[in-house]
Protein backbone atom coordinates (compact mmCIF):
# COMPACT_ATOMS: atom_id res chain seq x y z
CA UNK A 1 0.00 0.00 0.00
CA UNK A 2 3.19 2.21 0.25
CA UNK A 3 4.84 4.54 -2.43
CA UNK A 4 5.72 2.83 -5.95
CA UNK A 5 9.05 2.68 -6.69
CA UNK A 6 9.42 5.71 -9.24
CA UNK A 7 6.45 6.87 -8.00
CA UNK A 8 6.77 10.91 -7.13
CA UNK A 9 6.49 11.81 -3.35
CA UNK A 10 3.99 14.36 -1.99
CA UNK A 11 7.40 16.80 -1.69
CA UNK A 12 8.52 15.75 -5.24
CA UNK A 13 4.85 16.92 -6.30
CA UNK A 14 5.09 20.56 -5.27
CA UNK A 15 8.74 20.81 -6.11
CA UNK A 16 7.38 20.29 -9.79
CA UNK A 17 4.50 22.13 -9.77
CA UNK A 18 6.14 24.58 -8.45
CA UNK A 19 8.77 24.66 -11.12
CA UNK A 20 6.00 24.99 -13.39
CA UNK A 21 5.31 28.01 -12.30
CA UNK A 22 8.31 29.59 -12.23
CA UNK A 23 7.56 31.64 -14.65
CA UNK A 24 4.70 33.45 -13.35
CA UNK A 25 3.70 36.90 -14.48
CA UNK A 26 1.79 39.61 -12.63
CA UNK A 27 1.21 41.90 -15.26
CA UNK A 28 -2.22 41.60 -14.17
CA UNK A 29 -1.07 44.27 -11.34
CA UNK A 30 -1.85 48.05 -12.36
CA UNK A 31 0.45 49.76 -9.98
CA UNK A 32 3.95 49.66 -11.62
CA UNK A 33 5.93 49.74 -8.36
CA UNK A 34 3.97 47.49 -6.61
CA UNK A 35 3.85 44.78 -9.41
CA UNK A 36 7.89 45.02 -9.46
CA UNK A 37 7.88 44.48 -5.77
CA UNK A 38 5.64 41.24 -6.60
CA UNK A 39 7.57 40.03 -9.21
CA UNK A 40 10.98 40.60 -6.76
CA UNK A 41 9.17 38.95 -3.67
CA UNK A 42 8.36 35.80 -6.41
CA UNK A 43 11.79 36.01 -7.19
CA UNK A 44 13.20 35.55 -3.90
CA UNK A 45 10.68 33.41 -2.70
CA UNK A 46 11.70 31.01 -5.41
CA UNK A 47 15.10 31.34 -4.17
CA UNK A 48 14.46 30.55 -0.42
CA UNK A 49 12.49 27.58 -1.87
CA UNK A 50 15.55 26.24 -3.88
CA UNK A 51 17.81 26.68 -0.70
CA UNK A 52 14.90 25.22 1.53
CA UNK A 53 14.52 27.99 3.89
CA UNK A 54 11.05 27.23 4.45
CA UNK A 55 9.92 30.19 7.12
CA UNK A 56 11.47 32.41 4.55
CA UNK A 57 8.92 30.87 1.34
CA UNK A 58 5.98 31.10 4.09
CA UNK A 59 6.51 35.06 4.98
CA UNK A 60 7.55 35.72 1.08
CA UNK A 61 4.17 33.97 0.41
CA UNK A 62 2.09 35.68 2.96
CA UNK A 63 3.56 38.93 1.82
CA UNK A 64 2.24 37.97 -2.37
CA UNK A 65 -1.50 36.92 -0.68
CA UNK A 66 -0.65 40.04 0.74
CA UNK A 67 -0.39 41.99 -1.99
CA UNK A 68 -2.84 40.47 -4.42
CA UNK A 69 -6.01 41.25 -2.42
CA UNK A 70 -4.65 44.91 -1.66
CA UNK A 71 -4.94 44.69 -5.78
CA UNK A 72 -7.99 43.31 -5.83
CA UNK A 73 -9.33 45.18 -3.54
CA UNK A 74 -7.55 48.94 -5.48
CA UNK A 75 -9.56 47.14 -8.55
CA UNK A 76 -12.52 46.39 -7.38
CA UNK A 77 -15.19 49.44 -6.17
CA UNK A 78 -13.39 49.74 -2.28
CA UNK A 79 -13.49 53.05 -1.42
CA UNK A 80 -10.35 52.57 0.79
CA UNK A 81 -7.38 54.39 -0.84
CA UNK A 82 -4.86 52.13 -1.93
CA UNK A 83 -2.29 53.89 0.30
CA UNK A 84 -4.64 52.72 3.27
CA UNK A 85 -4.77 49.40 1.94
CA UNK A 86 -1.15 49.18 2.50
CA UNK A 87 -1.64 49.74 6.19
CA UNK A 88 -4.31 47.06 6.63
CA UNK A 89 -3.56 43.60 8.37
CA UNK A 90 -4.08 40.27 6.11
CA UNK A 91 -6.70 39.23 8.14
CA UNK A 92 -8.64 42.85 7.80
CA UNK A 93 -7.87 42.36 3.92
CA UNK A 94 -9.29 38.53 4.12
CA UNK A 95 -12.54 40.33 5.23
CA UNK A 96 -13.29 43.13 3.27
CA UNK A 97 -12.10 41.08 -0.37
CA UNK A 98 -14.96 38.74 1.46
CA UNK A 99 -17.27 41.28 1.70
CA UNK A 100 -16.67 42.44 -1.60
CA UNK A 101 -16.75 39.35 -3.41
CA UNK A 102 -13.26 38.89 -4.35
CA UNK A 103 -12.79 35.74 -2.74
CA UNK A 104 -15.87 33.43 -1.79
CA UNK A 105 -16.42 32.68 1.93
CA UNK A 106 -14.84 29.72 1.60
CA UNK A 107 -11.83 30.82 0.81
CA UNK A 108 -12.07 33.14 3.92
CA UNK A 109 -13.09 30.59 5.89
CA UNK A 110 -9.66 29.08 5.04
CA UNK A 111 -7.78 31.80 5.16
CA UNK A 112 -8.73 31.95 9.46
CA UNK A 113 -5.34 30.22 9.72
CA UNK A 114 -3.36 32.48 8.06
CA UNK A 115 -4.77 35.59 9.33
CA UNK A 116 -4.14 33.89 12.66
CA UNK A 117 -0.40 33.18 12.83
CA UNK A 118 0.76 36.50 11.57
CA UNK A 119 3.68 37.38 13.25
Amino acid sequence: MGRQEGEPGALRQVENRFREQAMLSFDFIVHEDFRRSLEGDWRELQACYESHAWKSVHVLAGSIVEALLIDGLSSATCSIPHADLLKKELSALIALCKEAGIISDRTAQLSTVIGHSET
